[in-house]
C-alpha cells in the first residue's frame, strides 16, 4: 500500500505533456493553411483527404535536382556548387537534423531550373530573379525553383552567390517558411543583383525545427485516425503605420498600437527594425478574444531631421504571417555641423587644412573628448568657437557658431597623380552621454569628378535615359561644350544654382535606333578650368 501510495504521488507530479499543436511564427501562409485543412478533415472523419494533405508536410531529409539544360558548362559547374553550397549551409546550422541530397531522378522533393529571363515584377522596373511553384498534390515536386539568367532592371547575369541565396530560399520554402520583407536572411531575398551570401538565422533555424515537430505529430495524428485543434489565430492591428512625437538627438522616442486577437487559438507576435534603432515591444503569445499593446521605440542617439523606417510584425496568423509597419520620427539635432565652403577637401591645392564648424543647440555645450579619423591618413585639431562664419548652404549669410572650430590636416594623404574622390569619417568622442559619438562625413577631392564615373544603360530596349552628376562641391566651374562620338546620344545639361555652378546635373538620353542597341562611346565635356579642360565620361550598353 505504500508503494501503491507512493507511485499514485509521484505520478500526480508528473506534467501534462499533451502535443503541442501551435504553428509556429515564421510558418508560410501555405503551409499553415495546409494544417487547417488536415485538422478540419480530421474532425469531418474525412481521413482520405487527411491524407493527402499529410503527404504536403515537410520532411528532415529532402532530395533536389538541377535542371542544367539552358546553362553552359562554366554555369554548370559554379552553380551546381553554389546550390551544393546552400544545401550544406541549412545542414550544418540545423545540427546535421536537415539532410538535403542531390539526386537525378525526376521525383525530387525539389527542383531547380534556369530561363534566360523572368517577367517584370508588377509595378517594378527590373525582371523578377526567380519565381517558384509550390505542390498541390504530393505526387508534384513539393517546390520548383526558376531562375532568371539575367537580373534587376539592367539585366545584369546572374552569378554564383545569385544562386547560392535562390537556393537558401527554395530550401527554406521547402521547410516551410515563408518571405522575411528584410534582405541578407536565408529568407530575405532580393530579385535584383545581390551583393552578399545571404545568413541563416538562428530565428530561421528554429522555426524549422518547430515545424518539423509539428508536421511528424500530425502525421501520426492522422495514421491513429486522431483529430488535431484547428488553429486559425486572427490578427486585427490598430492602423497601417506608427507616428512618433518629435524629439531631441540622443532621446528616447515612443510610441504605441493596439493588437488583438480575433482567432480561436493563441496569437504569437514577435516584433523588430529594419535597423538598430528602431526597435519593438510586444506581448506574446496573446490568447484569443485579447489585446495589448505594440511599443515602438525609437533611439536618435545617431538620427537628425525626418526619419522613416520600418516595424517588421512576424505572427502565425495564416493570412498575415507578417506586416511591415511604417515608423516615422522628426528629430532635432543637439548639435550642427557648419561647412563654410563644403564637406570636401580639396586636394589639387598647396593648403592641406580644411576647416568647420560644430553648433551647440543646446545651452550647455558639451565637450569633444577626441577625434579619429577613418578613411584616409587625416588627423584633426579642435577649440572652442564663438562666433560668425559662412555656411555655403546658404551663400551670401553668416551664421553664428557657439561650439568648436574643428581644423583638418590632408598634408599626409597623397592623393596621387589621377583625378577622383573618396570619402572619410571623422568619429568625435563628447562627454554628452546623449551624443556619445558624433560622425562627420568629408570627402577628399582632387579635380572635377564625374559620379558614377560610367554611365551604363544595361539592356535597352528603345529610348532610354541616364543621369550622371559633374561636381566640384564650392569651386564653381562651367562647361563649355559637350558632345560624344555616338549620333546615337544627346544631353541636357541643368547647372546647380543652389551651389553656384559648382555642380552639374547632366541628362544622357539614347535614342532606341543603334543596331541591336549596342553603344560603347565616351561623353566628352570642355570645360573653362585649366588643369581639366576636357573631361571624358565611358557610356555602354550590355554586351559590349
Amino acid at each position: 500500500m505504500i508503494i501503491t501510495s507512493l507511485v499514485l504521488a509521484t505520478l500526480a507530479q508528473i506534467p501534462d505533456t499533451k502535443p503541442d499543436y501551435t504553428v509556429p511564427i515564421g510558418t508560410s501562409s501555405e503551409l499553415h493553411h495546409t494544417i487547417i485543412d488536415i485538422s478540419k478533415a480530421l474532425a469531418g472523419k474525412d481521413y482520405s483527404t487527411a491524407r493527402k494533405l499529410s503527404g504536403l508536410l515537410p520532411k528532415s531529409t529532402l532530395t533536389y535536382r538541377l535542371n542544367t539544360e539552358k546553362l553552359d558548362v562554366n554555369q554548370k559547374a559554379e552553380f551546381e556548387a553554389a546550390i551544393s553550397s546552400a544545401a550544406e549551409t541549412w545542414q550544418k546550422l540545423s545540427l546535421r537534423q536537415l539532410k538535403v541530397q542531390a539526386v537525378t531522378t525526376k521525383n525530387a522533393d525539389v527542383t531547380f531550373s534556369f530561363e534566360p529571363v523572368l517577367a517584370k515584377l508588377p509595378n517594378e522596373d527590373m525582371v523578377a530573379g526567380a519565381t517558384w511553384f509550390l505542390a498541390t498534390e504530393p505526387s508534384q515536386p513539393f517546390v520548383e525553383a526558376v531562375i532568371g539568367l539575367k537580373r534587376g532592371a539592367k539585366l545584369q547575369p546572374v552569378l554564383g552567390r545569385d544562386v547560392y541565396n535562390e537556393a537558401l530560399f527554395t530550401f527554406g520554402r521547402y521547410y516551410g517558411l515563408g518571405p522575411d520583407p528584410i534582405y541578407g536572411t536565408a529568407m530575405g531575398r532580393y530579385d535584383g543583383p545581390m551583393a552578399s551570401p545571404s545568413e541563416v538565422t538562428s530565428q530561421e533555424t528554429t522555426a524549422i525545427r518547430r515545424i518539423l515537430t509539428l508536421s511528424d505529430l500530425i502525421r501520426q495524428a492522422v495514421e491513429k485516425k486522431g483529430t488535431i485543434p484547428v488553429s486559425e489565430p486572427s490578427v486585427t492591428i490598430e492602423k497601417d503605420s506608427l507616428s512618433f512625437e518629435p524629439v531631441l538627438q540622443g532621446d528616447k522616442g515612443r510610441s504605441q498600437m493596439v493588437i488583438t486577437n480575433k482567432g480561436n487559438a493563441p496569437l504569437d507576435l514577435f516584433v523588430r527594425g529594419d535597423c538598430g534603432c528602431i526597435s519593438g515591444i510586444v506581448e506574446s503569445p496573446l490568447a484569443p478574444g485579447k489585446s495589448t499593446l505594440l511599443t515602438g521605440v525609437f533611439d536618435t542617439s545617431e538620427l537628425v531631421g525626418d526619419v522613416h523606417h520600418n516595424l517588421i510584425l512576424m505572427t502565425n496568423d495564416p493570412d498575415l504571417t507578417t506586416k511591415v509597419i511604417p515608423v516615422s520620427i522628426s528629430v532635432s539635432p543637439r548639435s550642427e555641423v557648419v561647412f563654410p565652403e563644403s564637406n570636401t577637401i580639396y586636394m589639387d591645392g598647396s593648403d592641406k587644412t580644411f576647416t568647420f564648424y560644430i553648433n551647440s543647440v543646446e545651452k550647455n555645450i558639451f565637450k569633444i573628448l577626441n577625434v579619429v579619423a577613418v578613411g584616409a591618413d587625416l588627423s584633426a585639431t579642435y577649440e572652442p568657437f564663438d562666433g560668425e562664419t559662412s555656411n555655403y548652404l546658404t551663400p551670401g549669410r553668416s551664421q553664428h557658431v557657439r561650439g568648436y572650430k574643428v581644423t583638418v590636416d590632408s598634408s599626409k594623404y597623397n592623393a596621387g597623380a589621377l583625378f577622383g574622390r573618396m570619402s572619410a569619417v571623422l568619429y568625435m568622442k563628447t562627454d554628452n552621454p546623449k551624443l556619445n559619438i558624433m560622425r562627420v562625413n568629408l570627402y577628399l577631392q582632387k579635380g572635377i569628378v564625374s559620379l558614377p564615373e560610367t554611365v551604363f544603360f544595361g539592356t535597352p530596349k528603345g529610348r532610354t535615359e541616364s543621369n550622371f552628376v559633374l561636381t566640384r562641391p564650392g569651386r564653381p566651374f562651367a562647361i563649355k561644350k559637350i558632345s560624344s562620338d555616338s549620333k546615337y546620344l544627346s544631353f541636357e545639361v541643368v547647372r546647380n544654382d543652389r551651389l553656384s555652378g559648382s555642380e552639374y546635373f547632366i541628362k544622357v538620353i539614347y535614342d532606341g535606333n543603334a543596331p541591336l542597341h549596342k553603344i560603347k562611346s565616351e561623353i566628352v565635356i570642355e570645360t573653362d578650368d585649366p588643369k581639366q579642360g576636357t573631361i571624358r565620361v565611358p557610356v555602354q550598353t550590355s554586351g559590349v
